[in-house]
């Protein structure tokens, strides 16, 4: 397995990481991946593109079917009733990070966080932002949440409206992105969702975005090249490796290669706490020492300079004992 970033390691040991997950993950628990659901819609539809854009397609569904039936399909094809959260999820929660982004509809994540007894707020609208916490895992689902209707975020039109009627979303997004070591799950090269975000990255960081990385499977050079000329740092997992030697499919290799990185990372984040911790309790008792030598010397140098001056005193008032003493004793 690819080692982890050293980076990626520092900045989530400091609480200063994200995770941005995908339908990759959600399809490891059973759930269809966008590009499933797409070929679906596009099933029920005459004279349907074959190259079009996936969320053309969905507005070619709404524009025939209307908005109610689109949403009820993904309802119905999305619902986590008998489906339950990976140990993939549940590691991915376990991780000492204040944010975790998603473009998935279903509730997956809700439940690992439940299930692990963390504390969250879903953050699916501009008002839920408002109740933004350091206390707890903040859960920005910008795709919104089968459980709001109208929140989903799936046609074309929907995604051009997205940051005129979503503007506190679209800021935490770019906050986010420019100011966090940034892991990306459950993503494939050709996402459209992914290179929507790189794009908007490019565009409001000119440059200077923070590390982001992207978690990929056996992908070939080319496609690791092109995402490193994206802006990606991108950790390959080899999915033929010894630890996947059980696996009966081929999502089942990929869910075992992804969840021994997400173990690996919860590792070495947990020692580079340690190692964190250690170095400032170091660093406190070298400055607790320093200032006690500090006042030590202090402490020394105004006694002495006491001393001397009890010393000087002594003296003087010897001397003047000495040259008046013979006078004392002189007759009139």
């Amino acid at each position: 397995m690819m080692d982890v970033p050293r980076e990626l390691v520092e900045q989530f040991a400091r609480g200063n990481g994200a995770v941005f997950v995908g339908a990759g993950l959600s399809q490891g628990a059973g759930l269809p991946g966008w590009a499933d659901l797409v070929r679906e819609l596009a099933a029920e539809l005459d004279g349907c593109p074959p190259d079009a854009d996936p969320r053309d397609i969905a507005q070619y569904y709404e524009i025939e079917y209307g908005r109610r039936r689109l949403v009820e399909h993904l309802r119905d094809r999305l619902d986590t009733l008998d489906v339950h959260p990976t140990p993939v999820h549940e590691a991915l929660v376990r991780l000492p990070i204040p944010v975790i982004l998603t473009t998935n509809y279903d509730d997956l994540l809700e439940q690992a966080l439940r299930a692990v007894g963390r504390k969250f707020n879903l953050v699916v609208s501009n008002v839920d932002a408002s109740f933004w916490s350091s206390d707890r895992l903040q859960l920005v689902k910008l795709h919104g949440d089968l459980n709001r209707p109208k929140s989903i975020v799936i046609t074309a039109e929907d995604y051009e409206r997205f940051a005129r009627q979503h503007l506190t979303l679209t800021w935490l997004l770019a906050t986010t992105l420019q100011t966090r070591t940034v892991l990306f799950l459950g993503y494939s090269a050709t996402d459209p969702d992914l290179r929507l975000v790189l794009t908007h990255v490019r565009d409001e960081s000119g440059g200077f975005a923070r590390n982001l990385y992207v978690v990929q499977h056996g992908a070939p050079p080319l496609v690791t090249k092109d995402l490193e000329r994206r802006g990606f740092g991108v950790i390959n997992l080899d999915t033929g490796g010894a630890v996947q030697a059980d696996a009966t499919s081929e999502q089942e290799r990929d869910t075992m290669a992804l969840l021994a990185l997400l173990h690996k990372i919860g590792q070495q984040v947990l020692e580079c706490q340690i190692a964190q911790q250690i170095s400032r309790v170091h660093y406190t008792l070298l400055i607790r020492e320093t200032c006690f030598r500090y006042e030590l010397a202090h402490l020394i140098e105004k006694r002495a300079n006491h001393a001397i001056a009890s010393l000087s005193i002594w003296c003087n008032t010897a001397c003047t004992s000495m040259v008046i003493a013979p006078f004392l004793f002189v007759r009139y």
